[in-house]
């Protein structure tokens, strides 16, 4: 039956994470708002750790993760890094990534597919047409707004000579878009494997391969053909 109440944190983590983006790019602009935001992100695994202990605490069982978090902890005082204060929030933000891979990896059998798959399905589908949405517009659109211009020194990515924007973010900052596609294989595979409708796995890969077009990920559209 899996644990309802594990996969109802998975979910609120997910939206929390997906959704931050959205709040830090349109909605507040400001840099110690969506610092303060993006703090409250890197604080999520400890809900894992006050709502069930348990799975939480299972985490130590693979050999790996330890493993990992020594790792981490090793590089944050690489002398190269330029103060103390970078390691240790590399250990913060990478650490976030890899704990919730882990976390499922470690209660699997309690997190029931029915349970998630369908808003991650929404989301991902989601992502696609508001890329479209985006692809439309020109770059000076307050779609296509970047939260951090100053980064790629006001250059907004086009499509070659193109007035067309490259799809670079939607609901994330810079780049994320392109992590989205990579995700969407893996999520394409595993739903093929769970012997989910030949419909919704053609429409989810038709669908990457849309955003790739737009977004000119070359390592997605290779990934997803690799299926």
């Amino acid at each position: 039956m899996g644990n309802r109440r594990l996969v109802q944190t998975f979910l609120f983590c997910f939206f929390f994470t997906t959704l931050s983006g959205v709040l830090r790019k349109w909605v507040f602009t400001s840099p110690t708002v969506g610092n303060a935001i993006f703090g409250l992100q890197l604080l999520l695994p400890f809900v894992f750790f006050l709502v069930n202990r348990k799975a939480f605490g299972r985490l130590f069982l693979n050999t790996a993760f330890p493993l990992y978090l020594l790792l981490l902890v090793a590089e944050a005082f690489n002398p190269l890094n330029r103060t103390i204060y970078h390691g240790l929030l590399g250990i913060l933000i990478h650490s976030y990534f890899w704990l919730f891979i882990f976390l499922y990896l470690q209660n699997r059998e309690e997190i029931a597919i029915d349970f998630w798959i369908w808003p991650v399905l929404l989301v991902c589908f989601a992502e696609i047409v508001l890329g479209m949405v985006q692809y439309q517009q020109l770059a000076t659109s307050f779609i296509n707004y970047y939260a951090n211009l100053e980064a790629v020194s006001g250059n907004i990515a086009s499509v070659g000579k193109s007035v067309r924007v490259r799809v670079t973010d939607t609901f994330s900052y810079i780049g994320g878009y392109g992590a989205f596609l990579l995700f969407v294989p893996f999520l394409v595979g595993y739903i093929f494997k769970q012997g989910y409708s030949p419909n919704v796995v053609l429409a989810l890969m038709g669908a990457g391969l849309v955003g790739c077009f737009m977004s000119g990920s070359r390592g997605g559209y290779l990934y997803l053909l690799s299926m």
